[in-house]
This record gives structure tokens, C-alpha cells and sequence, in this order.
């Protein structure tokens, strides 16, 4: 029960964004700014554990600075009928995608090259415990307080560790560098799943050494 959360413990606002399943929600948990993602269909097992939804049990796994914090999880009751949420940490800026839409300000190279590792930072943490995330794009990459980005939404995510689930999943394989051609895609039983490089956490890590040496400790 350390992850339950109750509705009464917390403060709904206002919808800030929507997706196929459900919609963000900014509110409080705590005294502390907290997104809530609901889902937008009633509960059709209401007396079934609130952690045996998937991206539940792959987010309370998980701990890393670049990946969007899990509070907690629960249900409430909207017009009659039981709907889901999950509580996650705040980012303040918003999705990526937003903020690079967003001319207003400046995006110096610096920041990008930081952002992009971030990203990668996240999805590096994320294989070396065998789980693939399954719907990386800038919707799914929050931007904190602090302009670093964190990653999100694991609606999707599956670990390569347990029996295949879900259908065929497509990967598409032009571009990916010759040290990753031969584990980019693999035979995982009897699914074809995109896998991560044996390098790649390497790969990862001499990326930002180097990107940090030449020109992310001039971000402002």
C-alpha cells in the first residue's frame, strides 16, 4: 500500500494535456505540484489491484534523475464509475516538443546537445534493466524547472526479461550506426522487439563526457 493513493489526499486543477488513453491533469499531492494522468474509460475491473496496470509495475522499478518520478497510483470516483490515475512528479516546461516549438526564447546548441543526452541518459537507464520503452518522441521527454528532460509515459514499455506481450512490434533500421546493426533488432521470444545494444550505455556515457567537456558547462 506505499504507493496507494487516496483522491482525498490530494487537489485536482485544470486538463493540461490529452492523449488516446487519458489526460494530465496539474494538481497537488502533498503540498507539492504533481501531475495526475487519468484514464478517460471507467475501470472495468474496480476490485482489481490498482498496481497490476502495466505501466504501474514498470514505474515503481524505477528511480533515475532523468526519468519522471512515480508518486503513487489510485482511482476515483467520476460520475458513478471508477477511473484510474497515476501521480508523477511536475515539470514545469512542459513536453519537449512544445519547447522547441516555442520561438520565444533562445535554444543555443549547448542546450540541445544537453536535452538529447538526457534523453538518452533516461532510455540507457531504462535498458540496462531490460525494458524498452516502445514510444520515444518528444511528447513523451518533460522539460523540468531547471531545463533538464526527464522521460515519460510507459504505457508502453515492455521488459525483455518476462514472456513476450503485445503484437509484432516494426522497427525501422535505416540509420542506426554499424556498431548497433546486429542487436538492434532481435528474436525475443518469438517477438520481434527492439533491443538494445550491448554498447549502448557505454556509447551513452562517452557521449556526455564528451558533450560536457565541450560545451554543456556553458549552459546557462
Amino acid at each position: 500500500d506505499t504507493w496507494r493513493i487516496a483522491p482525498e489526499h490530494g487537489h485536482c486543477g485544470k486538463s493540461v494535456a490529452a492523449g488516446a488513453y487519458g489526460h494530465v491533469i496539474q494538481g497537488t499531492w502533498r503540498d507539492k505540484p504533481v501531475a495526475i494522468k487519468e484514464m478517460h474509460e471507467p475501470d472495468e475491473n474496480p476490485e482489481e489491484d490498482d498496481f497490476d496496470a502495466a505501466e504501474v509495475q514498470t514505474m515503481i522499478g524505477l528511480r533515475h534523475p532523468r526519468l519522471c518520478l512515480f508518486y503513487g497510483c489510485g482511482r476515483r470516483e467520476i460520475d458513478g464509475n471508477m477511473h484510474r490515475f497515476i501521480v508523477i512528479e511536475w515539470c514545469e516546461g512542459g513536453a519537449l516538443t512544445g519547447v522547441l516549438r516555442d520561438e520565444s526564447g533562445p535554444k543555443p546548441w549547448a542546450w540541445r546537445v544537453r536535452a538529447a543526452l538526457d534523453c538518452a541518459e533516461g532510455l540507457a537507464y531504462l535498458h540496462a534493466r531490460d525494458i524498452v520503452h516502445r514510444d520515444v518522441k518528444s511528447h513523451n521527454m518533460l522539460v523540468d524547472e531547471s531545463r533538464r528532460c526527464k522521460v515519460t509515459d510507459f504505457g508502453g514499455s515492455r521488459s525483455l526479461k518476462g514472456p513476450a506481450r503485445g503484437g509484432t512490434l516494426a522497427v525501422a533500421a535505416s540509420g542506426v550506426p554499424h556498431e548497433y546493426a546486429s542487436a538492434v533488432i532481435t528474436r525475443i521470444d518469438g517477438t520481434r522487439k527492439y533491443a538494445p545494444s550491448p554498447r549502448a550505455p557505454r556509447t551513452h556515457a562517452r557521449l556526455a563526457r564528451r558533450a560536457d567537456d565541450d560545451c554543456c558547462s556553458r549552459v546557462p
